[in-house]
């Protein structure tokens, strides 16, 4: 992660690094110390933090008053501050490289996850996904992005947390308009076939060879303010369609 950040400031971004977890010696909770570092840096700019999933619950109910304890995200809500709160989630699945698939709250399968995720917690179940994040960054060995494969993992599963059907929109037409969107914008996103991304982006500076998992990659180049190129992106295609998207090299 700190290599990552490394990478950043080479490459001409704006970012500064800060620690906020509560010293040892601080008689605090550790969410209620966070939050109020956080908020002192909350300002015009956007700020990104990188805590692990409990942290993140933006509406929780408890339930009993034993195991209640203070969560960042919803600390922060009632502190005034706009949230947007993901989780992530690791698939039981054995690969070198895991892909990310990003999983919003009208995905049907969100649910799932999130059941997963706050099951061994002292939590109750939300009425709806969306009271609690809004969406997973699913890390898998690419088989979630295969409908197939995805619907017959899937299906064997059942969520304790349900999709407002009312919020839910047809999957592939939301995609589509998404992409579109996204073309226009020059900016790849995941789903995109090869030919979307060679509509948004141009012909990559390099090309490798699909590998022994089925995935092929591409790089991009930019340019800086300062006059020098940098690899800005890199593409992971699985089947031909576009699953993962780095920033950096």
């Amino acid at each position: 992660m700190l290599s990552s950040f490394k990478d950043f400031k080479a490459s001409g971004k704006c970012i500064k690094v800060f620690g906020v977890d509560v010293p040892d010696t601080m008689p605090i909770e550790k969410d209620v110390w966070m939050a109020r570092m956080i908020n002192n840096l909350v300002g015009d700019d956007p700020v990104l933090v990188l805590v692990g999933n409990r942290h993140t619950f933006k509406n929780v109910q408890w339930k009993n008053d034993e195991n209640k304890k203070t969560v960042l995200a919803q600390k922060l809500k009632s502190d005034g501050v706009n949230v947007a709160s993901v989780m992530q989630y690791w698939e039981k699945q054995d690969c070198i490289s895991k892909i990310a698939d990003f999983l919003d709250t009208d995905n049907q399968y969100t649910g799932v996850y999130v059941s997963d995720i706050i099951k061994p917690l002292s939590i109750k179940p939300p009425d709806n996904v969306s009271q609690i994040t809004d969406g997973i960054i699913l890390w898998n060995c690419g088989t979630f992005s295969a409908e197939a494969k995805k619907l017959e993992k899937i299906e064997k599963k059942t969520a304790d947390i349900k999709v407002d059907p009312a919020a839910a929109k047809p999957k592939i037409e939301t995609d589509r308009k998404k992409i579109e969107k996204s073309i226009k914008r020059e900016r790849p996103m995941a789903g995109m076939t090869k030919e979307d991304v060679l509509k948004t982006l141009g012909e990559p500076a390099k090309r490798t060879g699909v590998n022994s998992y089925g995935y092929e990659k591409w790089g991009y180049e930019c340019d800086s303010e300062e006059g020098f190129y940098y690899e800005c992106y890199n593409l992971t295609f699985e089947n031909d369609i576009l699953v993962r998207i780095s920033d950096w090299p």
